[in-house]
């Protein structure tokens, strides 16, 4: 099944969402494949992204990649079950 998630970047300045276990395992539909670069969807200030994918069951880490970001908490997990 198909689901869409919707990345949304509320903050004062650029973030991402860096979660390569995620991303490899699910498959991404051709038309959002390169919204995901290196494992990750970035997103400026105020913007969101829909991305269309089946993801695989599994629980992975995702953080922000952006300088000391994730040191700063901008971490979490994806529970797929």
């Amino acid at each position: 099944m198909s689901i869409s998630c919707i990345f949304a970047n509320v903050g004062s300045g650029g973030h991402d969402v860096t979660a390569p276990d995620f991303f490899r395992a699910a498959t991404i539909f051709d038309r959002d494949r390169s919204v995901i670069g290196g494992g990750k969807v970035s997103l400026r200030k105020g913007e969101a992204r829909d991305v269309l994918l089946v993801p695989a069951a599994g629980t992975y880490p995702l953080k922000c990649g952006h300088f000391l970001h994730a040191s700063l908490g901008m971490t979490g997990m994806i529970v797929v079950e």
